[in-house]
């Protein structure tokens, strides 16, 4: 049962002409692991692409200032990656001492943040899922032109323990999100603006805002952006429901999927409805 607000079902449309449409349907219906692709390779050019603004270095400086006081702005993990190198417990303090907040400092901040903020894309996966297997246009676009199929999968947050992946909800803006280098330095941990609100909300805006002519998706994702290589991961929350051909699925894949699927899950099968622009769906099993 979802909560107030989340649907009790989500959907995905996949292709069925890929050379990773079988183990891509095997691995979500069996374990639950959805394909983390990157960002970076997605059909929307703005993906997690931000309109980015800095402040002068002096008014950065304040912001170091009032975060970090005296104390370097960088932590020893960082301060390897820009050495590229271990370093000894000397070097270490001795180098340290150079990354308090300075102008100096402030300056490199800024421009070391607008590098990792204009490549945001290349370090994001997402996977995607949707509201309703009813669109026209997702079967079209995502489900090669109805041949395709169109996988439902219920949420089942009550039973979910494990520390993996939710979906969350796309919304759909005429505006690109803005990124403030400064009010950002400020509302991260440890700065004078943070909170679990301030962060959720940077989130939302960084990773979940897509341009209004993307909202027939009624999108929903999941994503992380720590740089890893695109792969399967376990989602626990979607518990596999049902799979639904397209209306020009062809014989051999509906044969395939009712042998390989048939005992274990609710099959159906998409047709027209008389006179309308509608779907209905036909039992399968």
């Amino acid at each position: 049962m979802a909560g107030r607000g989340v649907p009790k079902f989500l959907f995905r449309y996949r292709r069925e002409d890929s050379s990773y449409f079988w183990e891509e349907l095997e691995r979500a219906i069996g374990s639950r692991e959805f394909y983390f692709a990157s960002a970076e390779l997605l059909n929307d050019p703005f993906e997690i692409r931000p309109t980015i603004t800095k402040p002068s270095p002096v008014e950065f400086l304040k912001v170091l200032e009032a975060k970090y006081g005296k104390n370097p702005v960088i932590s020893r993990v960082t301060l390897e990656k820009y050495y590229g190198e271990k370093l000894t417990r000397q070097k270490h303090r001795r180098e340290l001492k150079g990354f308090a907040p300075s102008l100096k400092i402030a300056n490199w901040m800024i421009n070391q943040t607008e590098q990792t903020f204009s490549k945001m894309n290349s370090r994001t996966r997402v996977v995607c899922f949707n509201e309703t297997p009813m669109s026209l246009p997702m079967w079209a676009h995502y489900a090669n032109n109805h041949r395709g199929i169109c996988l439902s999968f219920e949420q089942v947050l009550q039973e979910h323990i494990e520390p993996d992946f939710v979906p969350m909800k796309v919304s759909y803006s005429s505006e690109r999100p803005i990124l403030d280098i400064g009010e950002f330095e400020s509302a991260s941990i440890g700065g004078e603006g943070f909170s679990p609100e301030s962060a959720l909300k940077f989130a939302s805006s960084m990773y979940l805002t897509k341009a209004a002519d993307w909202s027939y998706e009624k999108e929903w994702r999941a994503f992380d952006n720590d740089g890893l290589a695109p792969d399967y991961e376990r989602m626990s929350v979607l518990k596999p429901h049902s799979i639904i051909l397209g209306m020009n699925a062809s014989k051999d894949l509906k044969d395939k999927i009712i042998e390989m699927y048939g005992k274990r899950m609710r099959l159906l099968e998409a047709q027209s409805v008389g006179d309308k622009y509608e779907l209905a769906f036909k039992n399968l099993n």
